[in-house]
């Protein structure tokens, strides 16, 4: 199918991707290391595609791969991620164009978010801080920059928690605060699982909304473990301000957790400590958690700096 691929269309394209995926974990406890090196080949046929949907699958595959990179200390998988997003880059630009049609637009803020995240280029983080940070910053009518702006400037560990708490306090209407709200998960700053969780116990952040934002504080790769120490010690108290109906969404960060210590950590006191009408899900939840740990283990010995250079000397 690969030597047709140019002839697929994009619902094909999405289809053969996630289908890989699926058949790359399922298999991980056979894969060998040439496999793994042709998944990351296979990535690459995606280089040039322009559909936002298989780039946000992308990017979730990059999330897992760049976990295990890091357990490997496989620097080189960044070079991955900039040969993989660089020609979309390249092409779409980093600024927005007025004449730009919403997918473009939404797509380069997908690429723009991807390679600050996994490339962590400073000075390319940087410049979307400093649009955060200017006091025009909120004027920006252009939805997916102001998007990306407020995201990367998530990223940048100079701005600290105390900034976005009192941004999205201060926000003048529902729609912005709703954006302040989405980012604060995702900030670098180590305080950022006290105040947060101190906000939420406080009434500051509406109850129905804290248990999506201790799922994405939960997966951070940053601060996901300190995240977690700080929600076991107010578990009691933040279970008083969340609606027992969503309280289990919490769980939803089980999904994309890989790391074995935290896991089994969250694993543990989930299961001495249930959530309320959470017991199906919760066992739904906890296998993908199991599932995703073994995916590791599996493939760990193979993802390599070895591996990921053959790829790049290769294409």
């Amino acid at each position: 199918m690969l030597n047709n691929f140019e002839k697929l269309d994009q619902l094909e394209k999405y289809r053969l991707l996630e289908d890989r995926w699926m058949q790359f974990k399922k298999h991980s406890h056979k894969l060998s290391a040439e496999e793994v090196i042709n998944f990351l080949k296979f990535l690459l046929f995606y280089k040039d595609e322009k559909d936002e949907d298989i780039w946000n699958y992308i990017g979730s595959i990059i999330a897992t791969l760049s976990y295990i990179a890091n357990q490997n200390k496989a620097e080189n998988f960044k070079e991955f991620v900039d040969k993989l997003t660089l020609p979309l880059s390249s092409e779409l630009g980093v600024e927005v164009n007025s004449d730009d049609d919403p997918e473009i637009k939404e797509l380069r803020g997908v690429i723009n978010k991807m390679r600050a995240k996994y490339l962590e280029d400073t000075q390319f983080i940087n410049h979307f801080s400093e649009i955060f940070k200017n006091e025009n910053f909120e004027s920006i009518s252009e939805g997916s920059l102001f998007n990306t702006v407020l995201y990367i400037a998530a990223l940048d560990e100079g701005n600290k928690v105390e900034k976005f708490l009192d941004k999205f306090m201060k926000a003048p209407s529902p729609q912005l605060q709703g954006r302040y709200r989405s980012v604060l998960g995702i900030i670098k700053d180590k305080n950022a699982p006290q105040e947060i969780v101190q906000y939420m116990i406080d009434g500051k952040i509406r109850g129905a909304d804290c248990p999506y934002i201790l799922a994405s504080m939960i997966m951070n790769n940053y601060i996901g473990k300190e995240s977690w120490l700080v929600i076991k010690e107010n578990f009691d108290e933040l279970l008083k301000v969340m609606p027992a109906w969503t309280a289990s969404r919490m769980l939803d960060s089980l999904s994309s957790i890989y790391d074995e210590e935290l896991g089994n950590n969250i694993k543990d006191y989930i299961i001495k400590n249930p959530l309320p009408s959470s017991e199906k899900i919760a066992a739904q939840k906890l296998e993908r958690l199991e599932a995703n740990i073994e995916f590791v283990v599996n493939i760990k010995n193979n993802f390599n700096e070895k591996a990921i250079e053959k790829v790049l000397k290769e294409n």
